[in-house]
C-alpha cells in the first residue's frame, strides 16, 4: 500500500517604483512539500504438499488421499515493512531590476538575493514474523522488530547567493556586459562555502 500527497506552491509579486523611472522590485517564493507512506505486508503462507507424490499410482493430485497431505507454515520473508518519508523544499528570489535609455545610450542593471532550503526525513521500519488473523495494521500486532534494519534518515542543505548584471550598449551596435554571482552551499566543507564566479564580454 502506498500514501502520496504533494503539493508545490509559487508567488510572485512584482512593483514598478513610481518616483524612479526604469526601476522595478520583484519578489518570487516556491514551496514544495511531499509525504509518502508506504505499508507491505507479507504474512505466513500455508502450504500443503503430497508426501506420497512419487509412489505407484500417486502421482497425481486427484488420487492422493487426504491422509497423505501434509500442511507446512511457510514463513520466509514473512515481514511487515514501513517506510514514511517527508520532504521540503524552500526558494525565495528578490530583484532589483533597472532600465533606461539616454539617446543612443541603453543601460540595465540586475542584482538578486537568492536563498533555498532542502529537507528530507525517512523511517523505515521492518517487523519479523508477523501472526496471520493478528495484525491490524499497527507496529504493536505487527511481529518482532528488526533492529539490524530499522533507520531514520534525516538530511538538511540550504545555499545562499548573490547575483547581478549590467549592461550597455551604445545605438545597439556596441555592447559591453558584465555578470556576477557569488554561491554558499552546504554540500561544501565550511571553509569552501562561498564561490564567485564573474564573467564579461
Amino acid at each position: 500500500t502506498n500514501k502520496n500527497f504533494n503539493y508545490n506552491v509559487n508567488f510572485s509579486l512584482s512593483y514598478d517604483v513610481p518616483f524612479v523611472q526604469g526601476l522595478s522590485l520583484k519578489l518570487n517564493y516556491g514551496l514544495s512539500q511531499a509525504a509518502t507512506n508506504t505499508e507491505q505486508i507479507m504474512m505466513p503462507q500455508l502450504l500443503y504438499q503430497a508426501t506420497k507424490i512419487a509412489a505407484a499410482g500417486q502421482h497425481l493430485f486427484s488420487e492422493t488421499a487426504d491422509k497423505d497431505w501434509k500442511a507446512t507454515n511457510n514463513t520466509a520473508n514473512s515481514r511487515v515493512t514501513y517506510d514514511n518519508t517527508t520532504s521540503k523544499n524552500e526558494q525565495s528570489n528578490f530583484f532589483v531590476n533597472y532600465t533606461r535609455s539616454f539617446g543612443d545610450h541603453n543601460i540595465s542593471a540586475m542584482v538578486s538575493v537568492e536563498k533555498a532550503t532542502n529537507e528530507l526525513e525517512d523511517r523505515y521500519q521492518i517487523y519479523d514474523n508477523p501472526t496471520a488473523g493478528i495484525y491490524n495494521g499497527t507496529s504493536v500486532s505487527a511481529g518482532t522488530l528488526n533492529t539490524g534494519n530499522t533507520i531514520t534518515y534525516k538530511y538538511e542543505s540550504g545555499s545562499l547567493s548573490y547575483l547581478g548584471r549590467a549592461s550597455y550598449n551604445y545605438k545597439h551596435k556596441y555592447l559591453l556586459d558584465f555578470v556576477f554571482r557569488t554561491d554558499a552551499s552546504t554540500v561544501f566543507a565550511p571553509e569552501n562555502y562561498w564561490g564567485f564566479f564573474p564573467g564579461l564580454s
